[in-house]
């Protein structure tokens, strides 16, 4: 698996992707027109050219907030897992004192089981609402020490 900063034409093809059923909340077709200046902390993961999924690592004033989209085709065949291992390591050589969190939809069994795997633990649940709607949410961190992400992208790179 490659990476790189997400480019113009990572971001439109972002925009086609369609989820199935109760998933589809994550389509996202207006992802293009995010502006240049805010996919700065946006990095684009890659299995042989083909583009799998995104991360988002905003660093924040005491922790980095961790978002993650992967290719519906690629969905519950690990890729979430690997991605989110490899972006734990990159966030980890860049903010070595800062713990990552996320928020995810309760419902979202599939990407809670996901995060878990990669080190992310449940802290609290939270309502929010969100650019796509309002939700129940887990509030999960990771602050997995250099060992364990020295191991995590070990993992992910096989």
């Amino acid at each position: 698996m490659n990476y790189r900063k997400m480019s113009e034409a990572d971001a439109r093809l972002i925009g086609q992707w369609r989820y199935p059923g109760e998933y589809a909340i994550y389509d996202e077709p207006r992802f293009s027109e995010i502006p240049a200046c805010q996919r700065e902390h946006f990095i684009s993961f890659f299995e042989q050219d083909q583009l799998i999924g995104f991360v988002n690592l905003l660093e924040e004033e005491t922790e980095v907030f961790f978002g993650i989209g992967v290719h519906p085709q690629a969905c519950s065949r690990g890729v979430g897992t690997a991605i989110t291992r490899e972006a734990i390591a990159i966030a980890k050589q860049r903010w070595p004192h800062k713990p990552l969190y996320l928020e995810v939809r309760i419902w979202n069994q599939r990407a809670v089981a996901c995060y878990e795997r990669a080190g992310f633990v449940i802290t609290k649940k939270v309502r929010l609402t969100t650019q796509l709607g309002p939700g129940l949410f887990y509030h999960m961190e990771t602050n997995l020490s250099d060992e364990s992400i020295r191991d995590a992208a070990a993992r992910s790179s096989k």
